[in-house]
């Protein structure tokens, strides 16, 4: 018959149970160790890509800025060209009322008829 030592047993259960214990311990250790890794890789990630996306934004609006500058630089040079038209028309419109006066003036000293007399003074009136 087989004779059973409590004491044995007792220190292969106790064994059992603390090898039990430790492997758990281990595995629980590299488990969350992984988990940490997977937590700190998806943040790392999260982190470029709000990065990335802060870089895209901003150098949408320096393009946008660039682009409202380079809009009013064109919409002032546009209007000082049209300025300039205007005063070119202008200063023509004037000099075509002179000659047109003194030519009246001329054809009038030349024949003092009244039609000469009326065309000057029309004329002459303009460009005052």
């Amino acid at each position: 018959m087989a004779t059973f030592s409590y004491t044995k047993i007792f220190f292969v259960v106790l064994f059992a149970v603390l090898v039990a214990n430790i492997s758990a311990g281990v595995f629980f250790k590299y488990w969350i160790a992984y988990e940490a890794e997977v937590a700190f890789e998806q943040a790392s990630t999260e982190l470029k890509r709000a990065s990335e996306e802060r870089k895209r934004k901003l150098e949408i609006q320096q393009l946008r800025a660039k682009e409202r500058l380079a809009q009013e630089k064109a919409r002032k040079e546009l209007q000082v060209i049209q300025q300039r038209r205007s005063q070119e028309r202008k200063s023509n419109a004037r000099r075509i009322n002179r000659e047109v006066c003194q030519y009246w003036t001329k054809a009038y000293s030349e024949n003092r008829s009244r039609y000469n007399d009326s065309m000057r003074d029309k004329a002459c009136n303009r460009t005052r």
